[in-house]
């Protein structure tokens, strides 16, 4: 069984004025955590991605970009 997961990143805060406000993060390399080597993708301009993985269990995601630190998604 195979599953599209599709998200999208952005980042709030930093040093904007307005706190509220998001801004999509290109570039990001998005994994399956606990899977390595079934690949990644990366963020499109607008911070969205397509991530192919095995279907029917829980799916552990990383992201990675700098100089931001890692976050994993259970």
């Amino acid at each position: 069984m195979v599953s599209v997961i599709r998200g999208r990143v952005v980042w709030n805060g930093g040093a904007m004025s307005d706190s509220t406000s998001t801004v999509p993060l290109p570039g990001v390399r998005v994994s399956d955590a606990t899977n390595p080597l079934y690949g990644f993708t990366l963020t499109r301009l607008d911070g969205e991605f397509d991530l192919l993985v095995n279907g029917g269990r829980t799916v552990n995601l990383q992201f990675l970009r700098s100089p931001f630190q890692i976050a994993i998604i259970l």
